[in-house]
């Protein structure tokens, strides 16, 4: 599995918010926040993932301020698949 290079692609409905690597990790892009005094950059990172009590690895995405629970197997299918 050496020189095997991590593809990232925008989650279908998620574009501009979050991206999924070929790898199986998750990462939100840069974003301007408004703290009610100035506006700043929030700079993207890897997102945590957990395991759920079936053991599955999930993490939740959020899209105007709702925040939607994911399993990861299924955002990778999403993301390079193309189907789901």
């Amino acid at each position: 599995m050496k020189n095997q290079v991590e593809i990232w692609k925008d989650i279908p409905g998620y574009e501009g918010l979050y991206k999924a690597s070929s790898f199986g990790r998750i990462m939100s892009y840069d974003k301007f926040c408004n703290n009610g005094v100035s506006l700043f950059l929030m700079k993207g990172k890897l997102l945590k993932q957990s395991i759920n009590s079936s053991g599955y690895y999930c993490l939740c995405l959020y899209k105007n301020k709702v925040c939607k629970s994911f399993r990861i197997h299924k955002i990778i299918a999403m993301t390079f698949l193309n189907h789901i």
